[in-house]
């Protein structure tokens, strides 16, 4: 029979091994020989002759005594390796790894003693020593004062209105505001920023809780039914300075109503 595809241990055909006494038949050596034929022909000779058909799989064994490669194709040894993969001194701590294509070298990287200057009086200091003065330049770097943005150059800018002032949760607190706030009514932001709103209601069977913002549902959630308890839901938006905002609370009770303003 064939060698074993998973073992790889071959087995003599069915009638061996012969028994002292029997005639050898031409049946039986044709059916042996011809079966040791195959597993040899299917076998890798030691001479080199044998192309193999299939990936072999080593099961974590290694192949040892390997000589190193010289054609594109052939494998490379660990020798190989360690020998010819690139290493390159870089030479001085922060020297940069260049390449021609063909040759590994490395170089001072010169250009980062023109990046990151200080800035004194109108001057730029260069990692390098060299300085530059910032007249005609761009405004870069201004320092930030309560009074305002001073340049480089010793120009100023005033921050008055500058958006950050103006931003959401700058200088604005959690509030609750249940007790003077209803459902179906409009409110106004006037605060001068936008505020976030969030209610939170008490939900009945086909209820809905929409936030609505300028005449726009810009939150929803609701209920078909439930099978028993109390059930809640909480919807939550931002209010432009000046828009105008109201909640429809259709078969629910407001329990809660905060904004952060």
């Amino acid at each position: 029979m064939p060698r074993n595809i998973i073992t790889g241990v071959y087995t003599l055909p069915a009638g061996n091994p012969v028994v002292t006494g029997n005639v050898i038949s031409s049946t039986w050596a044709n059916t042996t020989l011809t079966d040791i034929a195959t597993a040899l022909t299917n076998s890798i000779a030691n001479n080199g002759t044998t192309t193999v058909l299939a990936d072999l799989p080593l099961n974590t064994h290694k192949l040892t005594g390997v000589g190193d490669p010289t054609n594109a194709q052939d494998a490379a040894t660990k020798n190989y390796v360690d020998t010819n993969a690139f290493t390159v001194s870089p030479g001085a701590a922060g020297n940069l790894l260049t390449s021609d294509g063909t040759n590994w070298g490395s170089v001072v990287p010169t250009f980062l003693n023109k990046v990151n200057p200080t800035i004194t009086g109108g001057v730029l200091t260069f990692p390098d020593a060299t300085t530059q003065s910032t007249a005609g330049l761009p405004k870069i770097s201004p320092t930030i004062t309560s009074g305002g943005l001073t340049f480089p150059d010793a120009t100023t800018q005033s921050t008055a209105g500058v958006a950050p002032t103006k931003v959401i949760g700058i200088s604005q607190t959690w509030q609750n505001v249940t007790g003077s706030r209803a459902g179906s009514t409009n409110y106004t932001n006037s605060t001068g920023k936008p505020i976030q709103v969030n209610v939170t209601s008490q939900c009945g069977v086909n209820s809905l809780l929409v936030l609505i913002v300028d005449g726009i549902n810009v939150a929803q959630t609701g209920w078909g039914s439930f099978a028993s308890g109390i059930v809640t839901g909480t919807v939550s938006g931002i209010v432009p300075n000046g828009s105008v905002y109201s909640v429809s609370n259709t078969g629910t009770t407001v329990i809660y109503w905060a904004e952060l303003r």
